[in-house]
């Protein structure tokens, strides 16, 4: 009689321990986690790893699926990228198609999925207290989805969109190139994304019928990996997650992995990735941006079952090192290459494949053939005299040192991974699989590097100036083929021996900590905010000591704001190229420590430059001083300087080849915001800029200039009065003021006709940009609550039911203090009127479908801003942020957060009429498609370059 008095779902408790049974798995965790994790076994076979966090503000789930478009049947190219389409749209209990999207929205949280080669995966956070019925309706897209008619049709469409609006992407181009060229037999060779060809019902044949073959023979239980984490204690978890995710069907006939065994995706692939006598081979790819790279793929036998051993991240890391003498240091100083990668491309458990990729200058393009054979002079020299055991002891103490401080970070980036981690490895290395370097095989490296021979590899150069005789079948990319020999390839054909000889295989890395140690009681200063170090005219430095996270870690954040650079488009310029130079001059000094965890940026603006450095603070002094002594007295060596501006005009010009949407971001600002210019002024600007006046320009935009700097985390009081001293250094005297920083008002406006740009794709977007009627938190607080209330509705109308495209959202727009949202349609098929109209449309109907209970939405705006940094560099951001807004409280979220909790539906209306609906408050932004004259040249505007706004007035910040 007494379990009448329990709680009903303590009496599952048996069935929850006779579930479990047997499963008992101790997880490695690092020394500073302190969240408990408990895996089990379902008894459909389903694993879960089980996540308490009572610190957690976010909960958060992740269902990962073994099979992915390598399993797409013949025929039906993209169907598993459909199939996970379909799921958000209605299930039996939530038969809405939008159910699950707006509880997430509502209810603080984000959600999404993706279809990789042989993974698909689900994932979603919502505030902490509300994960039980967001499970709810997660858990029915694995046990009864509706796959509704009305919505196949619909979505159809929207995987179409997906594949035109990156139909003119290098990455998928080059892909597609690479299908063509490996085994038309083996998975590798099928189109993933799917189109309306692929997914077109055929006679006999209606695509819904395979979506639920499909679904029914791989989404069975005892393939599934479950990852949930919440607040919850493990006992209340297991009630959580049994009821629901136990009625996910189990078919024997499926499969699975296990927590003992590696779980593969697809059966054993038999067929080989290359047909014989395919290799060696080069294909020359003609891109759509300016792109010059070469990529040598290597096929070699599977490596997943070798994680404890990682030989290929062991050859990686020394073919991809950037420090002196190596491969990268070499390809440079020919003037041939400016950045290199190598690592696994592929890896999968029937086979893997290995990369080097280097990203080619001009010049590297004529020799393509000598740098191919130095990178098998290098693999020679690393098997005859670089497998040795210290090397493999360094890369082991470097991996142990970031597991054991490895920081919480978002919910949802956790049960991401770790939901695809447990198809990887066994159940007690799912966190630590990925850091585990416990045996050292030195012929199991060997075994590999032997299969990475001129024999065995396939080349793809890509670059501009490619000649082609080819079209590939689903992106129309322009390729060549070219049969390689070997000797072509190879080192035979004989090396200048003043270039082999500098070829150095890296050294003892100098970097890493010593100690990692935090600061003692006695160390630290009681202090609940950052204090001023030093407070001088033109510059303020901020300290705060943190060891609340439990890392040696600190950040050095710091802003440089520079009269010369602020006044003109030439200087600015010239600031974002001194940049590089100085980052190029750094590189490979800088390599080692960044390999051992401390890392440093220098970021140009268009008043200054931001420079941070982050990582362990026992070497962060060695790296600062190293960093300031390049900043103040750069070398600028002729050669370099020549490659690195070629090479920042090339990417500043390749931001006109962006997706249409992301083009429109790019232009706002230019003309909203001064100064400011875009990246296309700039390489213009910067094209005649010699090495003189660079020279010139170091000695020079550091008169008059103003510094911030905050230093953050684990730093003892006599680091930080030595860093705050090095740092003074950085500025000079002088009399000219740095512009301020202005923003154009909208409010007194006419209303603002739109305007257009030219992109060279076929998707038409359009950003309806609307601004805040003023820069105080109360309105950012109105915005932010109208943000959150509009988006999931905006995407449901136009997005799942007018099928306008692909890219449907509203997001934040925020100029300094000045609150902004913006609208974002991107279609392959709709005009831009039509699609203005519709946003239009949209808009003043909501207008009348403001929920008038708005706790919902405004907890979910509260749990953001006030949700805890989840790592020590989050929380040192936060302080920055304060501290760039003048805020020396550091309250600023806190004081956003009151006036978001005092906001009343009367409120959010009159601000939604006063701004959505107020035509001057508006700003239209669209894309015109290259070679294609406007209908309307009144009504599409089209300029080469868009002007400033002349206002009236504006807001203005030093």
């Amino acid at each position: 009689m007494i379990f009448k008095y329990l709680h009903p779902l303590l009496l599952l408790l048996p069935i929850f321990l006779s579930a479990i049974n047997g499963y008992s798995v101790e997880i490695a965790k690092g020394k500073i986690d302190q969240r408990s994790y408990h895996y089990e076994k379902l008894d459909n076979g389903l694993q879960v790893l089980l996540i308490s966090d009572p610190q957690a503000d976010k909960a958060a789930a992740s269902l990962d699926v073994p099979v992915g478009s390598s399993d797409d049947p013949s025929g039906r190219e993209g169907l598993a990228h459909f199939l996970e389409h379909m799921l958000f749209l209605g299930t039996e209990k939530y038969p809405q198609a939008d159910e699950y999207q707006t509880f997430i929205s509502n209810h603080g949280g984000s959600h999404n999925a993706y279809t990789s080669s042989n993974h698909t995966n689900y994932f979603f956070d919502v505030n902490a207290a509300d994960l039980a019925p967001a499970l709810d309706r997660f858990a029915q897209f694995f046990i009864a989805p509706l796959f509704d008619a009305n919505y196949v049709e619909r979505e159809r469409h929207a995987v179409d969109s997906e594949f035109k609006a990156k139909y003119k992407d290098d990455y998928r181009r080059t892909y597609d190139v690479y299908q063509q060229l490996v085994n038309p037999n083996h998975p590798a060779a099928k189109f993933s994304v799917g189109s309306l060809v692929t997914l077109a019902d055929r006679p006999q044949n209606p695509v819904r019928d395979d979506l639920l073959n499909f679904y029914r023979h791989h989404y069975s239980a005892e393939k599934m990996a479950l990852v949930v984490l919440g607040r919850e204690s493990m006992t209340e978890l297991q009630q959580l997650i049994y009821p629901l995710f136990s009625q996910i069907p189990h078919q024997k006939e499926g499969g699975g992995g296990n927590d003992n065994k590696l779980s593969g995706n697809s059966g054993n692939i038999e067929t080989p990735l290359f047909l014989p006598n395919t290799l060696p081979l080069e294909a020359v790819i003609k891109p759509e941006r300016i792109l010059r790279e070469m990529t040598l793929l290597f096929p070699l036998p599977p490596v997943k079952s070798y994680y404890r051993q990682k030989p290929l991240d062991y050859i990686g890391n020394i073919i991809g090192h950037e420090g002196e003498g190596s491969l990268l240091s070499l390809l440079k100083k020919q003037g041939w290459a400016e950045a290199l990668s190598a690592g696994i491309y592929s890896n999968n458990e029937d086979y893997s494949t290995f990369q080097i990729t280097v990203r080619l200058s001009e010049n590297g393009v004529k020799h393509r053939e000598q740098i191919r054979q130095l990178i098998f002079y290098v693999l020679k020299t690393l098997r005859n005299h670089g497998i040795e055991i210290w090397r493999y002891s360094e890369s082991k103490q470097l991996a142990d040192i970031a597991f054991q401080y490895q920081e919480a970070g978002r919910s949802i980036d956790t049960v991401r991974l770790l939901a695809n981690n447990l198809h990887d490895y066994p159940a007690a290395d799912v966190i630590r699989g990925d850091y585990a370097y416990d045996n050292f095989d030195a012929l199991l490296i060997d075994d590999y590097l032997s299969a990475m021979t001129p024999e065995n590899v396939l080349v793809l150069s890509t670059f501009p100036e490619a000649e082609t005789d080819r079209i590939s079948s689903n992106y129309q990319t322009p390729y060549a083929v070219n049969t390689l020999s070997v000797a072509h390839s190879s080192i035979k054909t004989a090396l200048p021996e003043e270039l082999v000889k500098q070829f150095a295989l890296p050294k003892q890395n100098e970097f890493i900590p010593q100690s990692a140690e935090l600061l003692t009681s006695d160390q630290l200063i009681n202090a609940p905010t950052p204090i001023l170090l030093q407070d001088k005219e033109r510059q303020a430095i901020w300290f705060k000591q943190d060891t609340s996270f439990n890392v040696p870690r600190a950040n050095l954040v710091i802003r440089i704001k520079s009269p010369l650079v602020s006044q003109s488009i030439d200087a600015a310029s010239k600031m974002h190229l001194y940049a590089e130079l100085v980052k190029d001059q750094l590189a490979e000094k800088s390599y080692p420590a960044s390999l051992a965890g401390l890392s440093f940026s220098l970021s140009a603006n268009s008043r200054g430059i931001d420079i941070t450095l982050q990582g362990y603070d026992d070497r962060m002094g060695v790296l600062l001083e190293l960093l300031l002594k390049t900043i103040t007295n750069p070398v600028f060596n002729d050669n370099r300087f020549v490659n690195v501006k070629q090479e920042l005009i090339k990417n500043w010009n390749n931001s006109k080849k962006q997706t249409p949407y992301r083009r429109l971001f790019d232009e706002l600002p230019t003309i909203l915001f001064e100064p400011y210019w875009s990246q296309l002024e700039m390489a213009e600007a910067i094209h005649g800029v010699t090495a003189p006046d660079m020279r010139q320009f170091s000695g020079e935009w550091r008169n008059g200039a103003e510094l911030q700097a905050l230093l953050y985390g684990n730093i003892a009081q006599s680091a930080a009065d030595s860093w705050s001293r090095q740092l003074g250094n950085l500025i000079e005297t002088g009399d000219k003021p740095v512009n301020a920083a202005r923003v154009v008002k909208l409010n007194n406006r006419d209303a603002i006709p739109g305007q257009a740009i030219t992109v060279n794709h076929n998707d038409k977007a359009v950003v309806l940009y609307v601004q805040g009627e003023t820069d105080t938190l109360q309105d950012n607080a109105n915005m932010l609550l109208l943000q959150q209330v509009v988006e999931s509705a905006f995407y449901h109308e136009l997005r799942t039911e007018q099928q306008l495209g692909y890219i449907v959202f509203v997001t934040a727009m925020g100029l300094k203090e000045v609150p902004g949202s913006l609208f974002v349609v991107q279609s392959p098929q709709a005009s831009v009127p039509h699609i203005q109209q519709s946003i239009q449309n949209f808009l003043v109907a909501y207008s009348e479908q403001l929920p008038t209970d708005l706790n919902r939405h405004k907890q979910a705006v509260l749990t953001h801003l006030l949700e805890r940094p989840k790592t020590l560099s989050e929380m040192a951001e936060r302080q920055w942020t304060n501290i760039l807004k003048n805020d020396h409280t550091f309250s600023y979220r806190k004081r956003l957060a009151d006036h978001v909790s005092r906001l009343e539906f009367s409120d959010l209306q009159q601000y939604y009429r006063k701004v959505i609906l107020q035509p001057t408050k508006s700003y239209w932004l669209y894309t015109v498609t290259a070679k294609q004259e406007p209908k309307n040249q009144a009504e599409l505007q089209v300029l080469p370059q868009l002007p400033k706004l002349q206002a009236e007035s504006y807001y203005q910040y030093p």
